[in-house]
């Protein structure tokens, strides 16, 4: 029996992260709002070389599989395994059957021999040798092995290459599927806001004649719509951000619904602080989704009004920890609002005033290394404004502090990614200061120890795009220090590899500003370091000049140092 439509086969070393991105594609796509997934698909995510005694149970999904996907790389080719499943494959079900996806290598088919060129080279496993009665069909995902992302319109479409021989229908009719559901789901979670707003407003309009008549627990039940309605536009704003679909404009249109709902509630007490702590973080998720469009102002205004809902709520209620952590958050985003805007001393007020209410609580020991990682990043917010300000000293003192507490988490729990992340951005601000110091060799080793931080961190969850960000970040500051060692060649390596992660993320996500400027930071490091200059920096004021409007204070002065940089240059 059938169980599944197709069964990955991969190399676990290198392609786990791609192969779980196609899986979700795969199964996602044309799939109604009220099935969890429109095809089902195998993909094995323990090492076999490790755990051999789980081959049966291989043997027992590739033969309830009706298509065998084949991540096609020379590591691929290397493992016996990988071969095994395809000899398996093909000795039972055939080679028209097999889906390539190329990953790495080069694949060139022979016409006279009617088969691949085969090399040490080719990336296919040796199983597949004189397999194929004619050039088969496959997809080249050469580009996104290293940043693959299940949102990226161009992914998507790659991976639909193989959804739809899976499905059995065109691409094309698989692709207007896909968008029709999207539309579909859109109109359906405006209804839904609509309806709750609809309901939640009509049983405002009768709670206070029910609570006459003693009736006050029936009306907090049925008011409980309000809550939803406004929890929906905050789960909107969070959840709808980096997914394709959902327009940042969009999004904030159902989040001022919402509120619209929450003011049209305001005349029942008992209903109020929790809808208004809701509200406090729908505006400040949406702060978050102006920063990320470049948008300084309305992003401020944003957080500004999350803040001052939090403080009147803290006010009734000092004790509350949650409370009083949420009032942290959004002074946090007021700063970051601030420093996007160009007012570092009023972004560094807000800063303290975010660490201010986080030492003021003592956090419940089921929430203790939360508020660990909460005082942490306020210290290394504040260190950022204070070097930015000039002053490398009280900077480091923060930094120590922050890194103090994350090595703390990082003992507690050395598995998970987030702490190693976190640790990674101290060491690395003690990188900086080094590096102002004039402490190169310090700063190298600094420096190298974020990038292996990150990469860990990267493997371990390899959709997270901040983190694959952050990534890049250490590859420039990687070599932008081993520059100054003298260390040319290895230094222009790390500027190649940190361009080649930012323009695969500015790709992946092109109404992210800050993904496109940091395209530009990388070509004008390599501009710098005397590779390919005129070429390099005419590519920066290309995307600097798309972005026109979208800049914030200090990256409207960029195009101007370029275009110096560039009448600088010899004939």
């Amino acid at each position: 029996m059938e169980r599944y439509d197709a069964f990955i086969s991969y190399s676990h070393a290198r392609d786990r992260g791609i192969a779980t991105a196609l899986q979700d594609v795969v199964q996602r796509l044309g799939k109604p709002w009220y099935r969890r997934r429109a095809l089902r698909v195998f993909r094995d995510d323990t090492s076999l070389a490790a755990t051999p005694a789980l081959w049966p149970s291989i043997v027992d999904a590739l033969d309830g599989s009706r298509f065998l996907i084949l991540l096609a790389s020379p590591e691929a080719a290397a493992s016996r395994w990988v071969d095994r499943e395809v000899e398996h494959w093909l000795a039972h079900r055939g080679a028209d059957t097999l889906l390539l996806a190329l990953t790495a290598g080069e694949l060139n088919w022979d016409e006279a021999a009617g088969d691949f060129a085969w090399s040490a080279q080719t990336p296919l496993p040796p199983a597949l040798k004189g397999r194929f009665a004619h050039e088969p069909r496959w997809v080249d995902v050469r580009d996104w092995r290293l940043r693959a992302a299940p949102g990226a319109q161009d992914f998507v479409a790659r991976a639909a290459d193989l959804a739809a021989v899976v499905r059995g229908m065109p691409k094309e009719d698989l692709l207007s599927e896909e968008l029709r559901l999207q539309r579909r789901a859109l109109r359906l979670a405006w209804s839904a806001a609509a309806a709750m707003l609809g309901l939640a407003v009509a049983v405002a309009a009768g709670a206070a004649g029910w609570m006459a008549a003693n009736e006050r627990d029936r009306a907090l039940r049925a008011l409980e719509g309000g809550r939803i309605a406004q929890s929906f536009g905050f789960d909107m704003v969070v959840g709808g951000r980096p997914a394709a679909g959902f327009a940042p404009d969009t999004i904030g249109a159902v989040v001022e619904r919402s509120r619209a709902m929450q003011q049209r509630l305001a005349g029942t007490p008992e209903m109020l602080p929790d809808l208004r702590r809701l509200e406090a973080m729908a505006l400040r998720e949406l702060a978050t989704t102006h920063l990320v469009r470049g948008d300084a102002a309305a992003a401020l205004a944003a957080a500004t009004a999350s803040r001052e809902i939090m403080t009147a709520l803290v006010a009734l209620d000092g004790a509350s920890r949650d409370w009083r952590r949420e009032l942290s958050i959004a002074h946090n985003r007021v700063g970051e609002a601030l420093l996007r805007s160009g007012d570092p001393a009023g972004a560094l007020a807000a800063f303290r005033a975010g660490l201010d209410e986080r030492e003021r609580v003592r956090p419940a020991d089921d929430d203790a290394a939360q508020a660990g990682r909460d005082i942490a990043v306020s210290h290394e917010r504040i260190g950022d404004v204070l070097l930015a300000l000039g002053d490398p000293g009280a900077a480091r003192a923060h930094y120590e502090t922050s890194l103090a507490l994350r090595r703390t988490l990082v003992e507690s729990d050395p598995a998970r990614p987030q702490w190693l992340a976190d640790l990674a951005v101290s060491h690395d601000r003690m990188g900086r200061l080094a590096e102002l110091s004039g402490r190169v060799d310090e700063a190298e080793r600094a420096y190298a120890a974020v990038r292996e931080l990150r990469r860990t961190a990267v493997q371990r969850e390899p959709y997270s795009p901040a983190w694959q960000r952050d990534l890049a970040v250490s590859d420039q500051n990687l070599g932008r220090i081993l520059l100054l060692a003298g260390r040319t060649d290895a230094a222009l390596a790390a500027l190649r590899d940190s361009l080649a992660l930012r323009e695969a993320l500015a790709q992946a996500y092109p109404e992210d500003v800050r993904l496109q400027t940091d395209v530009v930071g990388s070509l004008v490091e390599l501009a710098r370091a005397g590779d390919r200059p005129r070429e390099h920096y005419e590519r920066a004021l290309a995307i600097l000049s798309r972005l026109d409007g979208r800049l914030d204070v200090n990256q409207t002065e960029w195009k101007g140092a370029i275009e110096q940089w560039l009448a600088e240059l010899p004939p």
